[in-house]
């Protein structure tokens, strides 16, 4: 597996975790 799609991967979790953290906290 290509470690720039692997980053690429874990930035869009983490973008959908902050977008599921935001709704949940507001």
């Amino acid at each position: 597996m290509r470690l720039d799609f692997l980053r690429q991967l874990t930035d869009f979790n983490n973008i959908r975790f902050s977008m599921w953290f935001s709704t949940n906290c507001f």
